[in-house]
C-alpha cells in the first residue's frame, strides 16, 4: 500500500494554479470570520479557515510556488497533503469542466485569430485530472 502519489509533470502547473486558488478561497473564509460579530468570543471560527491555508501553503511548498520551465513531476504524501490535494482538484475540475463547455465558442475566437484550436488540449487535461483525482481517491481509500 502507497500513500505516495506521483503527479505528472504535464499535471503539475494545474495542480499549482488550483492550489492558488485555494489559498484565496481560505483567505476569503478568513475575512468572513473576521467581518463576524464576536469573532473575540470564539477564535475557534478562525480554525477551520486556517487549517485549509496551512495545507495549502504546505502543498505550494511541495511542488514549488513559481512555474518552471521545465516542469518534473511531484511525489505528494497522501497523509499530509490528501485534503488539500482533493480541494485544489477539485477546485482544477470545475475550472477544466467550464474550459471545455466553452471550447467550441473558444476555438471560433481563436481560429477567427488565426491561431490553432485547443479543443483536444483541453479534453485532454479534463481527463487527466480525472485520472488523477481517482487516483488520489483510489490511493486515499487504502492510505
Amino acid at each position: 500500500m502507497t500513500t505516495t502519489l506521483v503527479v505528472p509533470s504535464d499535471m503539475v502547473c494545474d495542480l499549482r494554479d488550483g492550489v492558488h486558488a485555494a489559498i484565496g478561497g481560505a483567505a476569503d473564509a478568513i475575512s468572513r470570520v473576521v467581518a463576524q460579530a464576536g469573532r473575540e468570543r470564539h477564535p475557534e471560527r478562525y480554525r477551520e479557515p486556517l487549517d485549509r491555508l496551512d495545507e495549502a501553503r504546505a502543498l505550494l511548498d511541495l511542488i514549488g510556488w513559481r512555474e518552471t520551465a521545465a516542469p518534473t513531476e511531484v511525489r505528494v504524501d497522501l497523509r499530509e497533503h490528501r485534503r488539500a490535494l482533493l480541494d485544489t482538484l477539485g477546485v482544477e475540475m470545475i475550472v477544466a469542466e467550464d474550459d471545455q463547455r466553452e471550447a467550441v465558442t473558444l476555438d471560433a475566437e481563436r481560429a477567427a485569430r488565426g491561431e490553432p484550436p485547443q479543443r483536444e488540449a483541453t479534453a485532454r487535461r479534463v481527463r487527466a485530472l480525472r485520472e488523477l483525482v481517482a487516483s488520489v481517491e483510489a490511493q486515499a481509500s487504502t492510505a
